[in-house]
């Protein structure tokens, strides 16, 4: 038997779902908020100076900021119901973020003769 002794087929298949189940959170923790954040300090960075920050500035806040958002992210990746909730806010707003950043950068770039 392939299984664990003492544990019935129904049951082995539980505990392989419930174990992809927290591989799933885990990788919607570690990899979606990192697209999250990665997405959000793009953006940051892209609009910042904009608005009249220096470039390392925007920068070194981008960079604080991340380290929270990542744990918000990561924590919350745990706590909501729905994974594939989980992973379409993360990725999808990710995604979302960084498409955003791009197009600023575009504007900003040609409203300034580049």
């Amino acid at each position: 038997m392939a299984g664990s002794p003492g544990l019935s087929r129904g049951d082995a298949m539980k505990q392989q779902s419930a174990q992809g189940v927290v591989l799933g959170r885990i990788a919607a923790g570690v990899l979606g908020s990192y697209v999250l954040t990665w997405g959000a300090v793009a953006l940051l960075i892209a609009a910042l100076p904009s608005a009249g920050l220096s470039f390392e500035d925007a920068e070194n806040l981008s960079g604080m900021l991340a380290i929270l958002l990542y744990l918000a992210a990561f924590l919350w990746a745990f706590s909501a119901l729905s994974l594939s909730r989980v992973w379409v806010v993360l990725a999808g707003g990710g995604a979302a973020l960084a498409v955003t950043a791009s197009l600023l950068q575009y504007v900003v770039l040609r409203s300034a003769g580049g």
